[in-house]
């Protein structure tokens, strides 16, 4: 990661280091036909990493397909963010109302992850 953009996350946005996938792709991402249970699958690069890593990697498939890439506009970051924390508050209830973890940092931390 650019080192630039390593400082912005760490130090000005405070983002937080979160187990991440690490290969977040559509292809990776298997779900149930039974009980639309999801699956992640090809693991082997997981580790710790920037909050917004694998969120970023989902966002550049969103509506293009795989292996076909664009940077979203902000209402589909938005739109990801939300699912993302209603999600997280069912594992974590309160989890969106922290500061640290509000739809304005979240995105913030996407935008400037795109940028390395």
């Amino acid at each position: 990661m650019n080192s630039n953009i390593s400082n912005i996350l760490q130090n000005k946005l405070k983002t937080k280091r979160v187990c991440c996938h690490n290969d977040f792709r559509s292809q990776n991402i298997l779900v149930s036909k039974k009980d639309s249970r999801i699956l992640l699958c090809d693991v082997e690069f997981t580790s710790y990493g920037y909050r917004p890593n694998d969120l970023c990697t989902l966002l550049m498939e969103w509506g293009v397909g795989p292996l076909k890439y664009r940077i979203p506009d902000d209402e589909t970051i938005n739109h990801v963010v939300r699912i993302y924390l209603e999600e997280y508050d069912k594992i974590d209830p309160g989890h969106s109302k922290r500061p640290e973890n509000s739809l304005k940092q979240i995105s913030n931390e996407i935008k400037i992850n795109f940028l390395k």
